[in-house]
């Protein structure tokens, strides 16, 4: 009887997946973090880039994101990264995070790049995240360097 139970249960969750599939919807990969910076703590909505497909991706083509979004991205390894601003259309600030949630780096205002070769970003210290968000970002939130992420 249980077995039974089990094959049904397996089939519904099976039918559903198929059916979102086919509807074209895929799962959520968006959180909420939050900064906390002298103080002040700050609420972000943020699409999770945590494979190297939508690492490589970022936030290429998004012409516009909301006042607190922006994108994390989770790397397999704490260590330098580079970004670049290839096909972005807005400009962004970037938070380098260590591993344990401290900011360990800033850049500002990065600018969309018009034409190749394009301007890469990076920051002299080691990070495991790095969260985009929109230019002007860092300074009204007061975001700086030892602020801490919490996800």
């Amino acid at each position: 009887m249980w077995a039974d139970k089990l094959k049904r249960g397996f089939l519904i969750v099976a039918a559903l997946v198929l059916l979102l599939f086919v509807a074209g919807i895929k799962p959520s990969n968006e959180k909420i973090i939050y900064f906390s910076s002298g103080g002040k703590n700050v609420t972000l909505l943020v699409t999770v880039a945590d494979i190297e497909e939508t690492r490589a991706k970022g936030l290429m083509f998004v012409k516009t994101l909301g006042e607190n979004e922006g994108m994390l991205f989770v790397f397999p390894d704490e260590s330098v990264h580079t970004f670049w601003m290839k096909n972005t259309p807005i400009s962004l600030d970037m938070v380098f995070v260590a591993s344990n949630g401290t900011v360990v780096g800033l850049i500002e205002g990065a600018t969309p790049c018009e034409k190749d070769p394009c301007e890469t970003y990076s920051v002299d210290a080691d990070s495991k995240y790095v969260v985009e968000v929109n230019a002007g970002f860092v300074k009204k939130n007061e975001i700086s360097l030892g602020a801490i992420l919490y996800q």
